[in-house]
């Protein structure tokens, strides 16, 4: 596939603005890591975790494709 070029047609693009479910769906994939990272600590770094006010975000504005 080296070489290639790929070309998107307007379709294949994100929506400039996200709808509601794009929103609820992205608190719950935030939501669902955070509490994957938090069981996966030991009960120190639990405890700690308990007493801040701790997040976990997602950052997806970019689409990489890789040869």
């Amino acid at each position: 596939m080296k070489g290639q070029s790929f070309y998107f047609n307007s379709d294949d693009y994100h929506p400039m603005q996200p709808s509601s479910a794009d929103i609820i769906l992205r608190q719950q994939l935030e939501y669902s890591i955070s509490r994957y990272f938090y069981d996966a600590c030991d009960r120190t770094l639990k405890n700690l975790l308990s007493n801040c006010r701790w997040y976990v975000t997602t950052q997806a504005n970019a689409m990489n494709i890789g040869d």
